[in-house]
């Protein structure tokens, strides 16, 4: 099915796809590019820290890393339903290519980090913020040939509070009030397939499809 076929996307945070809380963090804790708890505050992205990092040392580490349950088999329901799964996040890209692969999206956005004949060289882009995660988010729903409306968000993080005044839907999933208050519906669960009930008003009746 080619991607005109398509009919919205749905944007993934990722900290409702695994269950640690801020990947680029926990990343740079467990590669020792992080060592007090408290330069988790705020989670600033540096990219200045990888510098002469391995690639492969990052995807080791990726490795690592928990779905939540249902992550796959949502992901698989949007494709079915002519929805596009998205990993829309603040996270560095490199974390984002590595669940969508893993997990079965579509694609992802996030800061870049810069990397040459296999190790980072301390440079990218700078920290995202709501405003400019926003403003990815509806460029890449342009690129898919679809208008922001057509798009659905699912996240907990603050940082999608601008995204989730733009969507067609907004579904807070396991999130704190400053969220819930953005959102068109609220979700509390361990499994992410408690999403799919929110987003069906985004697929077109009667849509089964053949993924990708």
């Amino acid at each position: 099915m080619s991607i005109s076929s398509y009919v919205g996307a749905v944007f993934f945070s990722a900290g409702v796809l695994i269950e640690e809380s801020n990947p680029s963090c926990l990343m740079e804790r467990r590669l020792g590019l992080r060592t007090a708890p408290e330069e988790d505050e705020g989670t600033c992205l540096d990219a200045s820290r990888w510098a002469g990092v391995p690639t492969r040392a990052l995807c080791s580490e990726l490795g690592a890393l928990r779905p939540l349950p249902g992550v796959r088999e949502t992901a698989a329901w949007c494709w079915d339903h002519r929805l596009l799964p998205v990993i829309a996040t603040t996270e560095w890209a490199p974390i984002g290519a590595y669940l969508a692969e893993l997990l079965g999206f579509h694609s992802y956005t996030g800061a870049a980090l810069e990397a040459r004949g296999g190790l980072f060289t301390g440079r990218g882009t700078a920290p995202v913020g709501a405003a400019h995660h926003c403003a990815m988010a509806v460029r890449r729903a342009a690129d898919l040939g679809l208008r922001p409306e057509d798009c659905a968000v699912v996240s907990a993080d603050g940082t999608d509070a601008p995204l989730f005044d733009v969507v067609g839907c907004g579904v807070a999933f396991n999130a704190p009030p400053e969220v819930r208050c953005r959102s068109t519906a609220t979700v509390d669960d361990e499994d992410l397939r408690a999403v799919i009930p929110a987003l069906e008003r985004m697929a077109p009746r009667g849509s089964t499809g053949v993924r990708r």
